[in-house]
């Protein structure tokens, strides 16, 4: 989405087996979405589904969060793959 400030733009996002979803949208104003739906497992189980929308002010704090978030993914994925 770098390459395109200054207009509109969607980029999708999945992990590969499914359980976690987002599309991030922006527009020439600006403006920024994310649109997220997580599953317990691939087409089945209990599903949750949210979208959040702000002005590129937030960019910063989100960009920070997501950071956070998939350094703890990465953290649980390494445990788990040493227990393994």
């Amino acid at each position: 989405m770098r390459t395109g400030v200054g207009r509109a733009e969607r980029a999708p996002f999945a992990f590969y087996d499914g359980e976690l979803q987002m599309r991030f949208e922006s527009d020439a104003l600006g403006h920024l979405s994310i649109e997220t739906e997580v599953t317990a497992a691939a087409l089945v189980g209990p599903m949750l589904r949210f979208g959040m929308s702000a002005d590129q002010s937030y960019l910063p704090v989100w960009s920070n969060s997501l950071n956070v978030i998939l350094s703890a993914i990465d953290r649980h994925n390494r445990v788990e793959q040493q227990g393994a």
